[in-house]
């Protein structure tokens, strides 16, 4: 049976790295996740899947950008934040970028977002997924240009440049991302000194975003910043592949190779919600421990927004079905009453010599004409009912769903048993139908027992 929880938007479980400072030596310890601890994690009774991801910071450059005012305002940008007392580093040449590397289910959720804009003219996922090429972020201010912020929290330092042209960048062109960290032993703080690697990576496409915040997986890591970059991990791979015995023990900023094993910054973690979740979340949390790292456990909260989500559902279908069976009384009072109307020609009918079972088959077609037409116009309402009832819902995720379409077309919990949903209903339709057909005959069928004399005589002013 289909794992459901794995494709919901939210993973139960995010494992983030962690960094402790050894005052008494001078350096900085990071704690990581390994390709063997993903393994491990994979392994634990209840996961579905574990995807992890990189988060790194990087200098980006790329020719012409000394002609560009928006890659001067993204360095006093930098500068800016690092004036307040932020995290960032103000480079020598290029500017700071946020490098997010993800595997290819990730980059799949990214390229479906309807909330975005892409430019995909030069993009060849198998170049991407080979780590050859990157999509660069750029992000449109209220005048439809591309803004660059002076500190992310400032909103009087916002300027916007045009659009990506006038900036210097397109899909094709090439860009340059070089990577830095600091010497393990002699780490100072002042990570700029140490200048790992420099690669050339050819960019794909442009994922545009609005001014506002925009999650690339809709989880917690943040795209909404120009000249941040999506890329696979592959990139990163290749990228320290060819690191040196003297370069083996630094420490990359974001990304690491320590005594020769690639390590992951994060690790998003979907788990079976039908499984025992008390012991999936002991034995992850367990790992999380002995690996160093940071584990934010969200399962709870999942399993009671979907147990929420499907009592909704419930109460729709229940509220539905209460509609149908009193429209399904309705209508068998009608065909009493309309039978009733009909005695006269009955006994006509029988006077004149047609037998009882040609009055009950004549009667049959329309009775079971009637009933398919009721069934058809009552499945028709009762779909629109469903559909803007579930609309409703699907409006409480206006940041990743502005339209029922899309809702439909995700892989949402609630709506994975749509089908079924489906199935069960026009089951139901054809019941009820099969309903209205037998208690017209029954009705019909009761006018036609006694005499012709009678019914004749039924219903004369």
């Amino acid at each position: 049976m289909k794992n459901k929880h794995e494709t919901e938007r939210f993973p139960a479980y995010q494992i983030y790295c962690r960094s402790d400072f050894d005052y008494e030596n001078d350096v900085m310890h990071e704690h990581l996740i390994s390709e063997q601890a993903v393994e491990q994690m994979r392994a634990i009774q209840g996961m579905a899947r574990v995807d992890p991801y990189i988060l790194m910071e990087v200098e980006l450059n790329y020719a012409g950008s000394e002609a560009s005012p928006a890659f001067a305002a993204s360095r006093a940008s930098d500068k800016a934040e690092l004036r307040d007392g932020y995290y960032y580093v103000s480079y020598d040449d290029g500017i700071h970028s946020n490098l997010y590397a993800y595997p290819e289910f990730i980059t799949d959720r990214l390229l479906a977002r309807d909330d975005v804009e892409l430019d995909l003219s030069a993009f060849d996922r198998q170049a991407y997924e080979r780590g050859e090429q990157v999509l660069l972020f750029a992000v449109r201010g209220s005048d439809g240009n591309i803004m660059i912020n002076y500190g992310m929290y400032d909103e009087e330092l916002r300027e916007t440049y045009g659009d990506i042209d006038s900036i210097g960048i397109k899909p094709g062109d090439k860009i340059e991302l070089s990577f830095y960290g600091a010497a393990q032993k002699d780490y100072m703080g002042d990570e700029s000194e140490h200048s790992l690697r420099t690669f050339s990576y050819t960019v794909g496409g442009i994922v545009y975003c609005s001014d506002i915040s925009t999650s690339i997986t809709e989880i917690e890591v943040n795209g909404a910043r120009t000249f941040n970059v999506a890329a696979s991990t592959a990139l990163i791979k290749n990228a320290f592949a060819e690191l040196t015995d003297e370069f083996r023990d630094y420490i990359v900023d974001g990304s690491y190779v320590m005594n020769g094993d690639f390590a992951y910054t994060g690790a998003f973690c979907y788990a079976d919600i039908r499984s025992g979740y008390a012991a999936t979340d002991y034995v992850l949390a367990q790992k999380a421990a002995e690996l160093g790292v940071r584990m934010s456990n969200r399962r709870e909260s999942l399993a009671a927004n979907l147990q929420t989500k499907i009592q909704q559902i419930t109460l729709i279908l229940s509220v539905g079905g209460c509609i149908a069976a009193i429209m399904l009384m309705l209508l068998v009072n009608a065909l009493t009453l309309e039978a009733r109307e009909q005695a006269r020609n009955i006994g006509i009918m029988r006077a004149i010599g047609m037998s009882g079972r040609q009055a009950v088959g004549k009667f049959a077609g329309t009775a079971l004409i009637n009933g398919l037409i009721a069934a058809a116009v009552g499945w028709v309402v009762y779909a629109g009912y469903a559909l803007l009832s579930a609309r409703r819902l699907v409006q409480q995720f206006p940041e990743a769903y502005n339209s029922l379409n899309s809702a439909l077309a995700s892989k949402l919990y609630v709506f994975q048993g749509l089908g079924g949903v489906v199935r069960m209903m026009l089951g139901l339709s054809f019941a009820c139908a099969a309903a209205i057909v037998l208690i017209s005959l029954a009705a019909k069928g009761k006018l036609l027992c006694g005499s012709p004399i009678e019914k004749l005589n039924e219903n004369r002013d």
